[in-house]
C-alpha cells in the first residue's frame, strides 16, 4: 500500500509541476493601431513570442498625454489571434475601407507573415464587419496589465496615423 501510495503521489506531484509550453504568433509581428476618430487611441505590436507593447493616447488639443505598458499574452490569447491571422491570410483583404466619414474611429494594421505584409486600414469602424474589425475588437479588449506600465515609450509604423503632428510654431 506505501508503495501505491508513494508512487500516486509521484505521479500527481509531476502532473502538477508542467510548465506550459509557450505559443507562438504564427505571424513576425502584428502592428494594430485604434483611434476613436477624437480625443485618442491606442497603438500596439505584439512580436512572435507574444510579447505586447501597448501604448495609450489621449489628445486634448495641444495637450497630449501617453501611457505605455508591456506584457506577455498567455497561450489561450496567442492560440485566438492565430486563429485570427489565419483566416486573414487567406481572405483577399483590401488596403482600405473606407465609410468616408469625419471624426471616424479608425483602425490600422501591419502584420508580417513570413511571406508576406498585410497593411490594410479601416474608417467608419462602426458600419464595416469583417475578420479585420473582428480581430480589432478582440484586440481591444486585451488590455495589458496595469502593473506593467513602462517609461519608455515605443513608436511603431502605424503610431504615425494616430499621434497629431506638433503645434506650428511662429516665426
Amino acid at each position: 500500500m506505501k508503495k501505491i501510495t508513494i508512487i500516486l503521489a509521484t505521479i500527481i506531484f509531476c502532473w502538477s509541476c508542467q510548465i506550459e509550453k509557450p505559443n507562438y504568433l504564427i505571424t513576425d509581428s502584428l502592428e494594430f493601431t485604434y483611434s476613436n476618430g477624437w480625443t485618442g487611441g491606442v497603438t500596439l505590436k505584439i512580436n512572435q513570442n507574444g510579447v505586447l507593447n501597448y501604448n495609450k493616447y489621449e489628445i486634448h488639443g495641444e495637450t497630449n498625454k501617453a501611457t505605455y505598458y508591456k506584457d506577455t499574452l498567455n497561450n489561450q490569447s496567442i492560440d485566438s489571434i492565430n486563429i485570427f491571422l489565419s483566416k486573414l491570410k487567406k481572405e483577399k483583404i483590401n488596403n482600405v475601407y473606407d465609410e468616408n466619414c469625419q471624426d471616424c474611429g479608425m483602425y490600422i494594421f501591419r502584420i508580417e507573415y513570413p511571406d508576406t505584409i498585410l497593411e490594410s486600414t479601416i474608417m467608419g469602424i462602426h458600419n464595416i464587419k469583417n475578420d479585420l474589425s473582428e480581430l480589432a475588437k478582440y484586440l481591444l479588449k486585451k488590455k495589458p496589465n496595469l502593473k506593467n506600465r513602462i517609461d519608455t515609450c515605443a513608436d511603431f509604423k502605424t503610431t504615425k496615423y494616430l499621434k497629431p503632428p506638433p503645434p506650428l510654431r511662429p516665426d
